[in-house]
């Protein structure tokens, strides 16, 4: 069964972190990215990113910004886990750490369907949407 974004976002994910924006003025694709923890059972602890730039976004890029943020989230708030990773693993204990995470990538053709994605769900306190210029 497939979900959507803004499905995963109101029901899979705590998002813990992120950043972006979705500028409706900008007719570049809007590439989404969230991170998540996989260990123990769901909702997971996720980050999102958000990357609007014609000349370096990509699926991949999002992928790869989000993990880094919710690494460095999890670094941060889950240091008993860690510890735990520690005596059981040793020196791969990070590698184990980073290795319970997955990751998902959108690609939305217009910046209005992406805002339709990620408005009114968790996401809108990490990620900013630049409403259309009045003229």
């Amino acid at each position: 069964m497939s979900h959507t974004l803004r499905e995963l976002l109101k029901d899979a994910f705590i998002l813990r972190d992120g950043e972006g924006t979705v500028d409706l003025n900008d007719t570049d694709v809007v590439h989404v990215g969230i991170a998540f923890d996989v260990h123990g059972h769901g909702p997971h602890d996720a980050a999102i990113f958000v990357d609007q730039n014609r000349f370096h976004a990509s699926e991949d890029s999002v992928i790869q910004a989000a993990h880094e943020i919710l690494t460095e989230w999890m670094m941060e708030h889950q240091q008993d886990y860690l510890k735990e990773l520690e005596e059981e693993y040793g020196d791969d204990a990070l590698d184990v750490f980073i290795e319970n995470t997955n990751a998902r990538a959108w690609s939305f053709k217009s910046a209005e369907k992406a805002a339709e994605q990620l408005g009114g769900t968790p996401a809108e306190e990490f990620i900013s949407i630049v409403e259309p210029d009045q003229e």
